[in-house]
């Protein structure tokens, strides 16, 4: 008959004008290409944190080893002479001694000072956004898990 639509080949399912749903395992692949693709993300995020924190350490290294050598050893010298000099009677003999004493803990606050820097955690968490689809992940399949135990 005129305006009726043609019957359908047989073994082919009607078009009911629904779009088909993708399958399980097409589904599952693009959730888990979603998750390596935020891994990825973060994992660079996480290499200019730690990239940052070498050049932190390398330089805090650094300037410990050049502070201590050069400063130390001038500033030792001028100082412990100056002591002698000023106070003979206390410090004729132990004049640079009291000086390195100084200029060491000057140092050691200084070292102490970038490892705090050093130890800070970063501004924002490193794999802050796959942690929380993670989580998301977790609880989504424990209500699942619930529901189907209350279905039962």
């Amino acid at each position: 008959m005129p305006g009726e639509p043609p019957d359908p080949e047989p073994g082919v399912p009607p078009d009911d004008g629904r779009a088909p749903q993708p399958s399980i395992g097409a589904r599952l692949h693009t959730y888990l290409q979603a998750r390596l693709d935020l891994f990825a993300l973060e994992s660079k995020e996480a290499a200019g944190v730690v990239a940052r924190q070498g050049v932190l350490g390398v330089l805090l290294a650094l300037a410990a080893f050049f502070a201590y050598v050069l400063i130390l050893a001038a500033a030792v010298s001028l100082l412990g002479q100056w002591l002698a000099s000023a106070w003979p009677d206390a410090f004729a003999t132990v004049g640079w001694e009291v000086a390195a004493l100084g200029f060491g803990l000057l140092h050691v606050l200084a070292a102490a000072a970038f490892f705090l820097l050093l130890r800070r955690k970063p501004d924002p968490p490193l794999f802050e956004y796959t942690r929380s689809e993670f989580q998301k992940d977790r609880e989504w399949l424990h209500e699942r898990q619930s529901s189907k135990k209350s279905g039962d």
